[in-house]
């Protein structure tokens, strides 16, 4: 792993540090992580909500069909 060894000052306002310390939280990042990824040019998009996992593996896994199964012989089955 690479260690950094520049550094990057930056004078904001309170009301801006707090902006970005809370978009880089929503995208499951610290503000330094958030701040390189936008200073390099590359999409940020925020991290799904812990009840959206929760559903999505919910719905993963009943959604899994056994051995030998089909989609057309599980329809109707899947809850």
């Amino acid at each position: 792993m690479r260690n950094r060894t520049e550094e990057i000052n930056v004078r904001v306002y309170k009301t801006e540090k707090n902006t970005i310390r809370r978009k880089a939280k929503k995208c499951g990042m610290n503000m330094s992580e958030y701040l390189r990824t936008l200073g390099t040019g590359a999409a940020v998009r925020e991290a799904p909500r812990r009840e959206l996992m929760l559903a999505y593996q919910k719905l993963t896994k009943s959604a899994t069909v056994p051995r030998g199964q089909d989609d057309y012989t599980m329809k109707g089955r899947i809850r």
